[in-house]
């Protein structure tokens, strides 16, 4: 199966309710697609990342390497966000 960084990111974000914030848009190759709210939100919570120069590469199909990173960072951001509400 193959699925995109902006598939995969789309997918964290609606599994983990991740809510909307205020944000700067810090990706050159996002702008107003379908997925930009979601990449986003996930740059915002520390889950997603791009690269050096700026670019998130929306397009390129996610490693399974990337994959991993992402949901370790998605599982400590939903353990915090437990904590907070504690």
């Amino acid at each position: 199966m193959n699925i995109t960084r902006a598939e995969f990111a789309a997918l964290i974000v609606r599994a983990l309710n991740i809510p909307r914030q205020a944000v700067e848009n810090r990706f050159i190759d996002i702008k107003d697609q379908w997925f930009a709210d979601a990449v986003l939100r996930a740059n915002a919570a520390g889950i997603v990342r791009g690269d050096a120069n700026g670019y998130y590469l929306p397009d390129s199909m996610i490693t399974r390497e990337e994959m991993a990173a992402i949901i370790v960072r998605a599982t400590v951001t939903t353990v915090v966000r437990a904590w907070t509400k504690l």
